[in-house]
């Protein structure tokens, strides 16, 4: 047993590392104990909180048992205790007693918070005060700018149908930027291990039915789900090296020519890029994640409109022409059409090769087959930028006649006006959770008012930015995109697209009466699984591999506090029946 005045000695440990280290990771691992005790420690000092850990406090401030609070929040008993705080006794020590030797590190701990947020002002962490007398008088910042047009080629003779159905595999891969194949990059041993313990014969996929009209947007929240994440890492979508390369052909001119119709202008607006996560507490993250698969599928992503991507497109070739650091040997002194998207990586902080989140699966995948209807094989290349040069020239020429010079600066303000605002929400939010009184300081009103302000300006914003609709037609073209979620884990799903059926085509629906819900619902289903969920922050496969060996090990502790951490994630190491994951 371990000794009680050895326990003491980490606790204190874990508190005094907090004052020098705030990563929990690096504590637990200089300290040679586990991410699960540290966080709880500092939970129970004070230290360290969550929205869940201040939803389960608030539960239990009303009375609730620990089963009358697993109920509420649809967890299990298990996941609420590792919420709250060690009780007196519970860890081994004074609980008392170690908040009082402690009072002082969070009086160091509170004025430098005190600092850091001065200096976060000076970086731009602060509320919008912009405006703010014409925001209070309640002026309507809606200029009845309006758009909407749907490409010809695309509502008079699209290239998939409305009804037809995608088998997708999705599979986690080794990140494609150095791995070879599709494999895991793991040792004969580790593989061994884990596919024993992380139960998967073959990999950890998933194979799910989902409509053509299926976008992006939406199979992100259906992939957090199916492999067990909770959304709290930045992702995005991407093309393979090589496809990308093959229709780029490596040149600025045949990147941009795709900006706004297949990929995302690369302006590093994480805001706008993560805007429609949207999950409050007190409701089901799992009722949550269905309402963002089911259903209409839309995006409020600025990025993810075309003309704001041509805009930037325009902005982007102004700027290199004046801009010192193109003006060298490797660019030929400025950029033009032709230089290589290699010379000009310096102007961005994101990657060329994300795709638009309002693409839909029907937009982007073929089988790769040879078949009568939609999805054979793909078109010649030459053929395919043909027609997606026809589809920038209707566009374009759409927008002239619609839109006049006035209406095109009108638009360039809705979506800068809109980035910033939701910048600034995102700030008020963390002051709403972390030190309120810091909305009063910076706006001079009542918290709650300010927050009404924002969300009734952004809906304002957000109205004119519907009313510039527009869809413009992409051929599909693509056996196989990637997502890449947390780019510290880096975690990749391979999606390769393996069947399409059609009612109307040679293509018929598999003998299934449940696919009809698909087309006609847009409610996707997973129809085979292999594998169990990983979980968020472990450190990628290896990392999980890693969580896998100690919840098996030996050291009973270990192995219990490890999964404690893991099932406040969400992680349960069960398997799941295919037809129950979505």
């Amino acid at each position: 047993m371990t000794d009680i005045k050895d326990i003491e000695i980490l606790y204190q440990q874990i508190v005094y590392e907090y004052e020098n280290n705030q990563s929990i990771a690096a504590i637990a691992k200089k300290l040679h104990t586990t991410q699960v005790r540290v966080q709880r420690v500092l939970i129970t000092e004070g230290l360290w909180s969550s929205r869940r850990t201040k939803q389960v406090g608030e539960l239990q401030s009303l009375g609730m048992t620990v089963m009358e609070i697993a109920e509420e929040l649809g967890i299990d008993e298990k996941t609420v205790q590792t919420y709250l705080p060690y009780s007196r006794g519970q860890y081994g020590g004074n609980t008392t007693d170690d908040s009082a030797r402690s009072k002082d590190y969070r009086d160091r701990m509170k004025t430098a918070a005190e600092n850091m947020h001065t200096s976060a002002e000076g970086d731009g962490e602060m509320i919008q005060s912009d405006y703010w007398d014409d925001l209070l008088a309640g002026d309507d910042v809606d200029p009845e700018l309006k758009l909407t047009y749907v490409d010809e080629k695309y509502s008079e003779d699209p290239y998939w149908n409305w009804d037809s159905i995608y088998k997708l595999h999705l599979e986690l891969v080794s990140p494609p930027y150095y791995s070879i194949g599709d494999d895991l990059d793991l040792g004969d041993q580790e593989r061994a291990d884990l596919f024993r313990m992380g139960k998967a014969s073959e990999g950890f996929s998933r194979d799910v039915l989902v409509s053509g009209a299926m976008t992006l947007h939406a199979m992100h929240y259906m992939i957090q789900k199916l492999f067990g994440w909770q959304n709290s890492h930045l992702h995005k979508f991407a093309l393979s090296d090589e496809d990308f390369d093959l229709i780029t052909e490596g040149k600025v001119k045949g990147w941009t020519d795709l900006c706004g119709s297949l990929l995302r202008f690369p302006d590093g607006d994480f805001y706008d890029a993560c805007w429609d996560d949207d999950y409050k507490e007190g409701i089901s993250v799992k009722n949550w994640y269905r309402r963002k698969y089911n259903g209409g599928y839309s995006t409020k992503a600025v990025g993810d409109n075309w003309l704001y991507n041509r805009q930037q497109v325009m902005e982007f070739k102004a700027d290199c022409m004046e801009d010192d650091r193109f003006k060298d040997e490797s660019t030929g002194g400025v950029i033009t059409d032709d230089t290589l998207l290699k010379d000009v990586g310096v102007y961005f902080e994101a990657p060329y090769n994300s795709l638009m989140e309002s693409l839909t699966a029907g937009d982007l995948f073929i089988t790769g087959k040879s078949r009568i209807g939609t999805g054979g094989r793909r078109v010649p290349l030459a053929k395919w930028k043909e027609r997606q040069s026809q589809g920038l020239d209707r566009m374009t020429k759409a927008v002239s006649d619609y839109l006049t010079d006035e209406d095109l600066e009108a638009a360039a303000n809705i979506f800068s006006e809109l980035k910033r605002w939701r910048e600034s929400q995102s700030h008020l939010e963390h002051y709403m959770y972390t030190d309120m009184s810091a909305i009063r300081e910076q706006t001079g009103e009542d918290p709650a008012k300010v927050a009404v302000y924002h969300d009734n300006l952004i809906r304002s914003y957000e109205m004119s930015l519907a009313g510039l609709k527009v869809k413009v037609a992409n051929e599909p073209f693509f056996r196989t995109i990637y997502y890449n979620y947390d780019y510290g884990d880096d975690w990749w799903v391979k999606i390769t697209c393996e069947e399409i059926y059609s009612s109307i085509h040679d293509t018929p629906y598999a003998p299934d009466e449940r696919l009809e819900e698909i087309v006609y619902k847009n409610k996707p289903l997973c129809i085979a699984a292999d594998g169990m969920n990983v979980v968020d922050d472990c450190g990628g496969m290896y990392g999980f591999l890693r969580m896998l060996r100690t919840i098996n090990g030996k050291d009973k502790d270990e192995a219990r506090e490890m999964k404690e951490w893991a099932r406040r994630l969400g992680w349960t190491g069960r398997i799941y029946k295919p037809e129950n994951m979505l």
